[in-house]
């Protein structure tokens, strides 16, 4: 087990600290490492001034179509290094930071030894959570490269990720709860993780119906009181801005064929990197395993 579990442990220990190089190596980086950062580094210094997000267009200022709570977190870290990046890309790494151990806490927390395999059951878990991580960093390319980029995206994973942790391992009222308010956090960072945060009221649900109801109406007061005190304030901008402008943009056919084309490659190969553990049984998944001989 330990000889199977050499290489493609080794391989995603080396995929991780290739991501953390690059990211400490382009951290510092004066200028724009992608067309938004710009963008993301205006909307964190007007919350640092007081001045509104959700204002009418106009030729000085329009606001990206995302919930604020990246910015919100970033502006107090901002105020250290005025004008720079630095602040918004560490708390991205951060969050990606966190991204790549809770993916390892959930990979180990489904994952044993096979029957009358070696090491322990504790190394398998720790295994394939090293495998899981790793595998994320590899793909990162495949993403956009935003993991540690002036991007709300590193955060709101993280956000989405530690709901779906909590939604799973939680029993009781207050673990609801927490999962509710980290999904809602999760929105409010970006709208598209909604369906993440779905899921994890799906997975409490199927053990509780009791605390999968909790956690929707906890999670829907606190997106929609949030999002419609913001909408009072701001004249209704913020509905305007994160929730019709994206509802009103059409959809492009060819786009749908074209990301399935663009992310097969990644998607693939996280396949072939799973299959080709499970089956040297360097790795194998709760699920993998149902009537399956060991």
């Amino acid at each position: 087990m330990i000889a199977r579990g050499a290489l493609p442990g080794a391989a995603a220990f080396v995929a991780l600290i290739a991501w953390f190089a690059a990211a400490l190596l382009r951290y510092g980086f004066p200028y724009e490492l992608e067309w938004m950062e710009g963008g993301v580094l205006s909307h964190v210094e007007r919350v640092q001034s007081g001045a509104a997000l959700w204002v009418p267009p106009g030729l000085d200022f329009a606001p990206f179509p995302y919930t604020p709570l990246y910015y919100v977190v970033c502006a107090p870290f901002a105020a250290l290094w005025p004008g720079s990046f630095v602040p918004l890309r560490v708390v991205s790494i951060a969050a990606s930071t966190a991204t790549f151990v809770i993916v390892g806490v959930l990979a180990a927390r489904y994952t044993s030894s096979p029957s009358g395999a070696e090491p322990s059951p504790r190394a398998s878990k720790w295994l394939a959570g090293l495998l899981a991580s790793g595998l994320v960093a590899a793909c990162a390319e495949f993403t956009g490269g935003f993991g540690d980029l002036a991007r709300v995206d590193p955060l709101a994973w993280a956000f989405a990720l530690a709901c779906l942790l909590a939604a799973d391992r939680t029993k009781g009222v207050r673990g609801a709860v927490l999962a509710a308010l980290l999904g809602a956090a999760a929105f409010h960072t970006k709208q598209s993780t909604a369906l993440l945060v779905f899921s994890a009221g799906a997975i409490l649900s199927a053990r509780s119906v009791r605390l999968g109801v909790l956690f929707g109406v906890v999670a829907a007061v606190a997106v929609g009181g949030v999002t419609l005190v913001l909408d009072a304030r701001t004249d209704g901008w913020f509905s305007f801005w994160t929730l019709s402008l994206l509802n009103g943009a059409p959809i492009h056919g060819p786009a749908w064929v074209d990301y399935w084309r663009e992310s097969g490659l990644a998607v693939g190969a996280a396949f072939a990197v799973a299959a080709a553990a499970a089956v040297t049984r360097v790795w194998r998944p709760e699920l993998m395993r149902v009537g399956a001989p060991c």
